[in-house]
């Protein structure tokens, strides 16, 4: 309900913070008329305090961008629709513009808050039993967008248990956090290389700043102390350049060929913030991690089992490969592998790999800001399935863009522009199979079913009106989400394990279920020529899968992995089968005897045969030196007598193959002949002179000689 502007102002007296929302709150409901109008009474009130006036107009600017409005304290009404019964558990967020972290249920309702003396800067993560690790905004440090500079971990009560900065000496912490297993902390950071620096790394002078550059490395902090911690890895982007700009500079090399590097030159944009890395997140299975690079409009994977010495290097890690990234996606041309109609992300937010427990585990999905284009103005949420083996390898095809080329689900609202954030936002697949989305800039989080139903929405009212930006949200389980039997483990494969000669047309099979009545089943299937074959199929709902038509004498390999609707999965034995070795073999190469020396103009039989391994009727192509004949179709090993006769003299080489009908042909078989007899007698010579002098003289003696 919109309340007049000037009575707000004197029912609320001077307070600052309050004058400040109402002002932002008409800006962004698009009242611009009467913003000014309100501004132009409070400065005719008062017209002799200059501070005043300077104030009211510093006001104005920041209402522009909701990102820097300061702490607002206004209650609102939020709201909330269940469309039908889904959110079963809480959602943990921290308001953009507020110093409180929210933890609401499926209704709305604040289970709890934990007040803090900074802003968020930006992301908040769960730890369990009511800890929550929260980035903050301490306002010192480099940076731009999403500058943090530390992070503290916070209990249910309040306390603050850690509180670790990271903004000094050029270094700055920004966007986003993640917990490991052994209770470290990985961390996004900005680290400022001069103009000087950038330059000699290979950096185009023309797009460096006379500030320098801010390339972003990761830094996995261990706890020690209640403000101190030591980095125990890191990883930096300058360790793993690639330019092909000056030829003199370090770095140089062919872009195109070494995708595993960065281009230093990506980015035409003098912006110190050269990458805007604003997610991350960890494969515990592969001990790997995923990051956004939304100034790429890449997401990027590299290996975090390296030494940080190795991850400044090319070498070691698990993935033999150093600091070298991994994967990359999103858009080949930032490493020369494809042009602007290639790229699918734009802009992209919170990448991150769907959690164990959720259909599609595994795959990674990305909040894609500008989903038709930089200039678009509606978002979608892509899944992607990455070309990965069981060991975390990724393949790439040699002169290609990494895949996929398409995505495997992609979720856009109705009508598309009705779902648009051109920066924050996330996506979180659940345990049923739906997705819970943020959109950050409306501050509005809703759920969506596989096939894009919407059951669950909630509009953020804090900390007021229009300046309820949230960066992602964080869903947190219940216990009820996670009490039920996991699904039976797939059996009754067909073929059956280890079965050889199989067809190529085959359609896999299997038998399914789930031992909780009612609880539906999907599944995810393996297949590929490897004993750790890949995925190829996501959460289909039957049991039956067609490979399309497969090669011949080949070995494959397959598993199932069965998914309930909460989430629960149980991971098949690996099968393999063998298909029919080549459906049709080539004839034998065929025999031929007969006359190797005779007249012209004779004719002579030549005896052709061969065999078929399939025993196949066979026709031969018989090339006689002069010309060609083609026969009918004969029994395998059947013998065949073909005449010919040569017009001219001379040495011929006869060849013959057998070709079976299906076309498969043998090889040559070859057999010279000479015509006529050679005479090295001296008056045969000349007779055969006369012959060719006079060739119709002598027809009686042309005869007996055999010309």
């Amino acid at each position: 309900m919109y309340i007049p502007p000037v009575k707000i102002y004197y029912d609320l007296g001077w307070n600052w913070e309050k004058g400040i929302f109402i002002i932002s709150y008409i800006v962004y409901k698009d009242k611009i008329t009467m913003n000014i109008k309100v501004i132009l009474n409070l400065l005719n009130l008062q017209r002799h305090n200059k501070l005043f006036t300077v104030i009211i107009m510093f006001i104005i600017f920041l209402s522009i961008e909701t990102f820097f409005v300061p702490s607002l304290t206004q209650t609102t009404e939020q709201k909330v629709q269940q469309i039908t019964t889904t959110i079963k558990s809480q959602i943990l967020f921290a308001p953009m513009d507020s110093k409180i972290t929210y933890l609401i249920d499926n209704t709305g309702v604040i289970n709890h808050t934990w007040t803090s003396n900074y802003l968020p800067g930006v992301g908040v993560r769960w730890l369990g039993d009511g800890t929550i690790l929260r980035t903050i905004r301490v306002g010192v440090g480099p940076g731009t967008g999403g500058a943090g500079g530390g992070v503290q971990k916070v209990t249910w009560d309040g306390t603050v248990v850690w509180d670790f900065r990271y903004n000094t000496n050029g270094l700055c912490t920004h966007h986003d956090v993640r917990s490991l297993p052994n209770g470290n902390v990985l961390l996004i950071a900005w680290e400022t290389k001069t103009r000087t620096e950038a330059i000699a790394a290979g950096r185009n002078p023309n797009v460096v700043s006379s500030n320098g550059l801010y390339p972003d490395h990761i830094i996995e902090v261990q706890p020690t102390g209640s403000t101190s911690g030591t980095i125990v890895w890191e990883w930096h982007v300058w360790d793993h350049l690639i330019q092909d700009y000056d030829v003199s500079k370090v770095n140089y090399g062919v872009v195109g060929d070494q995708p595993e590097l960065v281009d230093i030159n990506y980015g035409a944009s003098s912006d110190m913030d050269w990458m805007h890395t604003n997610s991350i997140d960890y494969n515990e299975k592969f001990d790997q991690i995923l990051i956004s690079v939304c100034y790429f409009d890449e997401i990027w994977i590299i290996d975090h089992s390296t030494t940080t010495a190795e991850a400044a290097s090319h070498t070691g890690g698990n993935s033999g490969k150093g600091g070298d990234l991994l994967y990359r996606w999103g858009n080949p041309a930032a490493y020369r592998a494809g042009i602007k109609s290639n790229q699918k992300l734009f802009n992209q937010h919170d990448a991150s790999w769907i959690d164990e427990g959720c259909p599609g585990a595994g795959n990674i999905l990305i909040f894609n800001n500008q989903a038709g284009g930089s200039s678009s103005r509606y978002s979608s949420v892509d899944e992607i399935i990455p070309p990965v083996n069981e060991n975390g390898e990724y393949y790439l095809a040699s002169g290609s863009a990494y895949g996929p080329t398409v995505q495997t689900w992609r979720y856009t609202a109705t009508p598309a522009t009705s779902l648009y954030s051109s920066h924050l936002s996330g996506a979180e697949r659940l345990t049923d199979g739906s997705t819970l989305i943020c959109n950050g800039e409306p501050g509005k989080f809703f759920q969506v079913t596989s096939t894009g139903t919407t059951v669950w929405t909630y509009t953020n009212p804090y900390p007021a009106g229009a300046a309820n930006n949230v960066f992602k949200i964080v869903y947190i389980p219940s216990d009820e989400e996670s009490s039920n039997q996991p699904p039976y483990t797939p059996r009754n494969p067909v073929p059956v394990n280890g079965t050889t000669g199989v067809s190529v047309d085959i359609d896999l099979s299997w038998t399914g279920g789930d031992p909780d009545v009612g609880d539906t089943v999907v599944y995810d299937v393996y297949f590929g020529t490897s004993s750790t074959p890949p995925k190829v199929s996501t959460a289909q709902s039957g049991t039956r899968y067609n490979p399309e038509t497969l090669s011949n004498d080949t070995n494959y390999y397959w598993r199932i992995v069965a998914w309930d609707k909460n989430g629960n999965s149980t991971v098949g034995p690996v099968w393999d089968f063998t298909t029919v070795s080549t459906g049709n073999n080539p004839p034998s190469t065929p025999s031929i005897t007969g006359e190797t020396n005779g007249a012209i103009r004779t004719s002579y039989y030549y005896t052709i045969q061969t065999t078929d391994p399939d025993q196949d009727d066979v026709k031969y192509n018989i090339d006689w030196g002069d010309n060609t004949t083609i026969t009918g179709l004969y029994k395998s090993g059947e013998e065949i007598a073909v005449s010919h006769a040569w017009e001219a003299e001379g040495n011929y080489n006869i060849k013959v193959k057998a070709i079976d009908t299906s076309d498969a042909e043998s090889n040559w078989a070859t057999l010279t002949v000479t015509m006529p007899y050679s005479y090295n007698n001296p008056i045969l010579q000349l007779s055969e002179w006369l012959f060719q002098r006079f060739p119709h003289m002598f027809p009686i003696l042309k005869q007996m000689l055999g010309y």
